[in-house]
């Protein structure tokens, strides 16, 4: 390898190295107290619940049933009976304004709360 082979790829490590702080430093700063879990059931409010206290809930309405646990500051549906499973395979929530939908039951969990809504490094 020649000299300026090891200064490009240390450079790239380190642009990489710089990134990645960054990014670290920007999830920490996405904290926001007094974050609460609403929810919905064909587009009317059910339930607000605090996002800081764990616990599992079961939705049981005339389309099916899903169950919501709020686990470490995140919420996530656990089970449905729906046949696609999609909300299942949805990720954690935890920020103002995420939300997980389940379309064959018209069931809706959004993350509300104070603070401001920022973007992370796939939406920017």
């Amino acid at each position: 390898m020649k000299k300026n082979d090891l200064i490009i790829i240390g450079s790239g490590l380190l642009i990489a190295l710089l990134v990645y702080l960054i990014m670290a430093v920007g999830q920490k700063s996405l904290e926001t107290d007094h974050l609460n879990v609403e929810v919905y059931v064909d587009g009317e409010l059910l339930e607000v619940l605090p996002l800081d206290e764990d616990g599992i809930f079961t939705y049981e309405t005339e389309n099916g049933r899903n169950v919501l646990e709020i686990h470490d500051h995140k919420a996530s549906i656990i089970e449905a009976t729906c046949p696609d499973q999609i909300c299942v395979s949805s990720s954690d929530i935890f920020r103002p304004n995420q939300n997980i939908v389940c379309l064959p039951f018209r069931f809706h969990v959004l993350v509300q709360g104070e603070g401001e809504v920022e973007f992370d490094a796939i939406s920017q």
